[in-house]
């Protein structure tokens, strides 16, 4: 009986670690999503800034898509494309 019991309350105590460390990953899983929430508002903000998309266009881009965009125009790389040119010819 005393076997039973000890083993009975190890596996309450495994039970809680179990949900003790899926709340933690439930948290995490809650903090990535806002950070990629701030992440995309972040990067709409920049680009509706630059003026080159209007906040339709950018609504249905995805995260990686804004990003991109942003370091593109940012950075100037038209410009750049240009100037690139110029020289050579």
């Amino acid at each position: 009986m005393e076997n039973l019991q000890s083993l009975h309350g190890k596996s309450i105590f495994l039970g809680y670690d179990m949900v003790k460390q899926s709340s933690g990953v439930m948290a995490m899983k809650g903090n990535l999503k806002k950070a990629l929430e701030l992440q995309r508002d972040y990067y709409i903000d920049k680009l509706l800034l630059i003026g080159v998309y209007d906040s339709m266009i950018l609504d249905g881009m995805t995260t990686t898509e804004l990003k991109n965009e942003y370091h593109y125009f940012y950075y100037d790389v038209p410009s750049r494309k240009r100037n690139v040119l110029r020289k050579e010819s």
